[in-house]
């Protein structure tokens, strides 16, 4: 069986993501979705979870074990050194999975959302990166709340994205915009 066409999808929270996704998902290419992959991960008993467990204790959770993702969220972004600390226990666990779902797929190209690049060593290699960029301001617009403005504006601060990317879109128009530049992207993709 020949292996998939893996495309990279990156952007900054909030960059649109999920939305290009279902829009290649629309053209027959496989999605896979790393931050439900997270969501899952964080369920109660599942290992993420434990792993946040042991390392944290109660600090992150409700009275109902259900992990506090937004405190969670809070507290790394403002202390970099526990970010990375939490992203090398569980950035493996969610890149075991996209292998799995990878192996699970029929499809021959599958769009693989992400924050950030796989490491070299996690098996997972793409044929091209795409780009989803989004000015700060049309990000910030979405943002129900000063706190949440300021937690915000921290992650956008520590999002970066440098090096070498196949295909870029900037999503700061409407959303027949941004569809039209994702179908002459498959299109490239498809040729």
């Amino acid at each position: 069986m020949k292996k998939p066409f893996l495309i990279g999808l990156l952007g900054s929270t909030y960059s649109g993501k999920s939305t290009v996704g279902r829009f290649l998902k629309k053209t027959k290419i496989d999605f896979i979705e790393s931050d439900k992959i997270v969501h899952q991960l964080y369920l109660p008993e599942k290992r993420g979870w434990q792993k946040i467990k042991k390392m944290y204790g109660q600090r992150f959770f409700d009275q109902q074990q259900r992990l506090n993702r937004k405190k969670m969220g809070e507290y790394l972004f403002s202390h970099p050194a526990e970010l990375k600390k939490i992203e090398t226990i569980i950035h493996p666990l969610v890149f075991q999975e996209i292998r799995q779902k990878i192996k699970k797929s029929p499809a021959k190209i599958i769009a693989i959302e992400l924050i950030k690049l796989p490491p070299e060593n996690s098996g997972i290699i793409f044929a091209k990166l795409l780009l989803i960029k989004r000015s700060k301001k049309n990000i910030l617009s979405q943002v129900k709340s000063k706190k949440e403005e300021k937690y915000i504006s921290e992650i956008l601060r520590q999002q970066k994205f440098t090096g070498q990317f196949d295909f870029i879109i900037n999503n700061n128009q409407d959303l027949d915009t941004l569809q039209k530049a994702v179908q002459k992207i498959t299109i490239k993709l498809r040729s």
